[in-house]
């Protein structure tokens, strides 16, 4: 399976192995891949760094 790449990550069920987080407007959703470039965009994510002050 081959997901967005250039920094980003994707979240795979440990107790639910083929299973990715992934992000549908406002909701997440814990699916398997349909191996769309919708579904590899959807399930990727960037780590950001934010100051909290």
């Amino acid at each position: 399976m081959t997901f967005n790449n250039g920094g980003s990550f994707v979240l795979e069920s440990i107790g639910h192995p083929g299973l990715f987080l992934r992000h549908r407007g406002a909701a997440l959703a814990l699916e398997p891949s349909d191996g769309s470039a919708d579904f590899s965009a959807d399930a990727s994510f960037f780590r950001i760094s934010f100051d909290s002050r």
